[in-house]
């Protein structure tokens, strides 16, 4: 079959390559290889008429460029690289740009120089009592290597823990040819490299060295630094150790058991055990026995917010300051309160039925759903001391855009999503296997505080007034960079284990609403919504009312129609500590507002999560403004 494979040729002597590399570079039609560092006693294997090229030569464009029309001739090309092309191959650019061009490709692994090495010292790399352990690295040559994989940084054990090693730009047939006594060219596989776009005109082919030449070379380069290995078992001992810190004491044993190291590795297997014994020692929780609490956007500036305009009694009654909520949620932590998300809660099994799930916690945990409606930073809140957009800071974090008293506007953490993100870097063990709350949105003014629905480019005959004096202000409005903004931070806010649930598009009450009204707003939801937010099977009923009074749902005509549209949760509110209803066909949840009525009203209805009175913010007007107006 036509293709392009990639070939080790083995650590120095012709006969080293493995039975398949030799068939492979036997049945070529096209062969690649690094002139001033493969043996050249490989070539004498090609048949007749094979097309040879010397990438010394050749930068990495012309390289491709002569895998690309040999693929379009319908020929099969061996890129021929020395030792295994994974250790320092570069091949992982080729095998990019290959997929990009929809080229298939294969590797054939090869005999390393480290294995070279061993064999050319009569060395044994593992040895019972004295060493279990492997590490490949190098000495920094053209292609430097990163700081903190530098011997330097990694001379002790406390040294900082490093990422998967990422794919080098330089081969390992440059640092097999790495010898200071060596007279040629020790980087010429570098040129296929990023890095080396251009070729060099005055670089020649080094001279070809004697197949006795090439075994000591493998030796000289197997016998540097090792520190790979180390490294690995450190980062996936530390993942581990963040696993089972949010309580995914599965995550973290499944993590170290799947490792080679763990066979040998003392500190896996202890690490295995512990987290086992502290998972026996959990306390399961059921769904019946967890709590749901929510917000609305936080108040920034009360003086804003609380300035005797017509919003002023609505703000006092639904929405938290900023000070009153980093008090709860760290009053909740100090209780030893944990978020968990729906989906831990209960989860539909291979027949498609919701089944319950348990959770499962350290004695003197509490779980709890945290979540937030309305995140969509609406026109109305405009100079209310509220934030008004989610954005991506240059470190990739979720943060928020907030206007301040000059009109300058700034970037921070002003809201729910990024102050529990931040709350939780310093916390972890806040999060169940990293979860975190669930935003729910509308779409009639976008989402996220990007101005991603239809209308704001169609502007219909009846566009609001808010609508319309927001893209006055901003003639330059597309949708298109609109909904790109949102689903960018969407992605951002997903990675970082927050869930999104569906507001209805219009903040439509369900109870009251007609059949034909619901199914015109579920449309336009999924259709403005959900391609950005990659869907949500989660319908959190705006104004807290439901679909019925509590009864189940089953034979319900708005039930029957939003499970058609794949909603499987729930989520209504309910003043009591607990609602959960589980049947086949769904998960419904009651949720507890923490805002100003509550607290003020009802601070009893709150005390088993803080107390009101440590927490209710001295800015509020009181009394807080009964609901209904009486």
């Amino acid at each position: 079959m036509h293709m392009v494979h990639f070939v080790g040729a083995g650590c120095g002597a012709a006969d080293l390559i493995t039975v398949r590399g030799a068939r492979l570079l036997s049945e070529a039609d096209v062969v690649i290889y690094a002139g001033s560092l493969v043996n050249p006693e490989l070539l004498k294997g090609t048949k007749e008429g094979c097309e040879i090229h010397d990438s010394a030569r050749m930068t990495l464009p012309e390289v491709l460029g002569v895998m690309e029309r040999a693929e379009a001739e319908k020929k099969t090309i061996v890129r021929l690289h020395t030792g295994d092309p994974s250790l320092y191959g570069a091949i992982r650019e080729q095998m990019d740009r290959l997929e990009e061009m929809g080229i298939a490709y294969d590797v054939c692994p090869g005999v390393s120089s480290f294995n070279g090495a061993a064999a050319s010292l009569g060395a044994e790399l593992t040895l019972p009592e004295v060493s279990q352990t492997v590490i490949i690295t190098r000495a920094a040559g053209k292609t430097p290597v990163p700081e903190k994989e530098s011997e330097e940084q990694n001379e002790t054990e406390d040294s900082k823990e490093t990422t998967d090693p990422a794919d080098s730009a330089e081969s390992e047939d440059s640092k097999e040819a790495e010898n200071p006594d060596d007279s040629g060219n020790a980087d010429d596989e570098e040129a296929d490299s990023e890095e080396n776009k251009t070729a060099d005109p005055t670089v020649t082919q080094a001279p070809v060295k004697a197949e006795a030449d090439f075994m000591p070379q493998a030796a000289a380069a197997g016998a540097g630094f090792i520190h790979r290995q180390v490294r690995h078992e450190k980062k996936v001992l530390t993942t581990a150790k963040n696993k089972a810190a949010q309580y995914d004491y599965d995550g973290a044993i499944k993590l170290l058991k799947n490792d080679n190291a763990y066979q040998y590795n003392v500190h896996f297997q202890n690490a295995a055990k512990k987290y086992k014994k502290e998972k026996d020692n959990c306390v399961a929780w059921s769904p019946e026995q967890v709590t749901h609490i929510f917000y609305h956007s936080l108040i920034v500036d009360t003086s804003k917010a609380f300035d005797g305009d017509y919003k002023q009694d609505g703000y006092n009654q639904v929405m938290t300051t900023m000070d009153e909520f980093n008090k709860i949620t760290q009053i909740m932590y100090e209780e030893g309160y944990v978020m968990v998300n729906l989906y831990d809660l209960a989860g539909l099994d291979d027949d498609g039925n919701m089944k319950a799930k348990t959770v499962y916690l350290p004695e003197g945990k509490t779980p709890f759903v945290l979540s937030q409606d309305d995140v969509c930073y609406y026109h109305s809140q405009d100079g209310d001391g509220i934030a008004t957009k989610l954005v991506v800071d240059e470190d990739g974090k979720v943060r928020n855009e907030y206007v301040q008293d000059d009109g300058s506007t700034v970037v921070g953490d002003y809201d729910v999503v990024p102050l529990i993100d931040r709350f939780v870097e310093a916390h972890p063990d806040f999060a169940y296997h990293g979860h975190k709350g669930i935003v729910a949105l509308t779409g009639y003014n976008g989402i996220l505080g990007y101005r991603t629905d239809i209308s704001y480019q169609t502007r219909p005959d009846d566009l609001n007034d808010d609508k319309l004096a927001w893209l006055n202000a901003h003639p330059d409005f597309d949708l298109e960079t609109e909904r790109a903004g949102a689903k960018k931070v969407a992605d951002a806010m997903k990675k970082e284990g927050w869930t999104f649930a569906s507001h209805t598009w219009g903040h439509k009450n369900m109870s009251t609403v007609s059949m034909e009204r619901l199914q015109t707003d579920t449309t336009n939801f999924k259709e403005n919504v959900d391609p950005l937010i990659g869907g949500t099977d989660i319908i959190i009923f705006a104004f807290g009312a439901d679909i019925n009074n509590g009864g189940a749902y089953t034979g319900d005509e708005k039930f029957n129609y939003l499970k058609s549209q794949g909603y499987d949760y729930y989520c209504n509110v309910d003043s009591n500590k607990y609602f959960v209803q589980i049947t086949d066909e769904y998960f419904r949840m009651g949720r507890r507002n923490v805002d100003g009525y509550r607290m003020y009203y009802n601070p009893d209805l709150l005390a088993d999560l803080f107390d009101a009175s440590e927490v209710f913010d001295s800015s509020r007007p009181t009394p807080v403004p009964p609901m209904n107006g009486g």
